[in-house]
């Protein structure tokens, strides 16, 4: 569990227990499925069934049938791209319709955001930390340190932790004159399509990195208090949950009792953040996508060799994910506008009191 939800592994486990659960008695062998079989293992979903001990199974809510239906649902649509079940009638469906697996849409997380404002608010704290008397040193440590990694998830392109614990210092990173990181994403990296991700290193990050990462050696883990011992998957998502939860809490409580902000974000809000503040700044969706380590398409061969974004490009674009380093430019913006607001008689006069200097 993380953050008190199933994470997409779970789910696909906790799926096929309770369709084995329900189907004990007639067990689908191959690819002899359809829609009667998925609307037998719904009606035991949500009445229960007599199991296979004799003993009737508990309902289980709908909220959670619906994930294990999507999750049946990306099984099923998986097995169609490579071939199988073609001549099977497509049995899902978002409406309420005779034949259809009827199946919700997933709850919105559009309201798990922070503005720039705020993120930049988080930021600033943290480059100039101040902490209430009353928190013990050691606590206040390790608060530091969970705020340093939201703002890694936040600043890294929606970072996962689970990726940001098995996050090193390859060649790419040194290739790049340690300008960028570089990496599979782990949710996508048993995958057919797996999602390669470029975090560009802007100054901002690279400020939290200074405080709270390793320092760079190759093949190296970037954030080794993440994560001891193997790195078996079960080992990840424990790793995952634990720091996932410290997270929230230690900037939920910084952002209430130091900010005055009542916030509980956690690192899915870091990533909704990187993707809704960038979208919300002008930068167009394919970038984002493609940061986010989203596959939404097949790509003609020729873009597996070329990088769509140039790292300066990405520089340039996470560089809006702040209101920092920018006050160069607003003093540009602030001289021209003033400069645009005198008359002609004005400019020439300006101009002959600077030729005389």
């Amino acid at each position: 569990m993380t953050q008190g939800h199933l994470t997409t592994a779970e789910s696909y486990g906790c799926a096929l227990k309770s369709f084995k659960r329900v189907l004990w008695n007639t067990p689908v062998k191959g690819f002899d499925i359809n829609y009667d079989v998925l609307k037998r293992w719904e009606y035991g979903m949500l009445n229960g069934v007599k199991g296979e001990d004799g003993k009737m199974t508990r309902p289980i809510a709908e909220a959670t049938t619906g994930i294990y239906k999507r999750t049946c649902r990306l099984v099923w649509k998986e097995c169609q791209r490579l071939g199988y079940l073609t001549n099977v009638e497509y049995p899902f469906s978002n409406k309420k319709e005779a034949g259809k697996i009827y199946i919700p849409k997933g709850k919105t997380r559009k309201d798990r955001n922070l503005t720039i404002e705020k993120m930049t608010e988080l930021y600033n704290f943290f480059m100039n930390p101040t902490f209430p008397e009353t928190w013990k040193t050691d606590y206040c440590d390790r608060a530091y340190r969970s705020l340093g990694m939201f703002l890694v998830q936040y600043l890294g392109n929606g970072l996962n932790l689970a990726d940001a614990i098995l996050l090193k210092y390859d060649q790419y990173y040194f290739a790049s004159d340690q300008r960028a990181f570089h990496f599979e994403r782990k949710k996508t990296k048993d995958r057919s399509r797996s999602a390669e991700v470029v975090i560009p290193i802007i100054k901002p990050l690279q400020n939290v990195l200074d405080k709270i990462a390793a320092k760079p050696e190759l093949d190296k883990p970037v954030f080794p208090w993440l994560f001891s011992g193997e790195a078996t998957p079960r080992n990840i998502r424990n790793k995952t949950s634990n720091a996932n939860s410290n997270i929230q809490d230690h900037v939920s409580r910084i952002a209430k009792e130091i900010l005055g902000r009542e916030m509980g974000p956690s690192g899915t809000w870091a990533r909704h953040s990187f993707g809704n503040n960038l979208r919300n700044a002008g930068v167009d969706m394919d970038y984002i996508s493609e940061c986010m380590g989203h596959s939404t398409q097949d790509h003609p061969v020729t873009q597996l060799y070329i990088d769509n974004y140039p790292l300066d490009k990405k520089m340039e674009y996470n560089s809006l994910l702040l209101n920092v380093g920018n006050e160069e430019k607003n003093k540009k913006e602030a001289l021209l506008s003033q400069l645009a607001s005198l008359n002609a008689d004005e400019l020439q006069e300006l101009l002959n009191k600077a030729r005389k200097k």
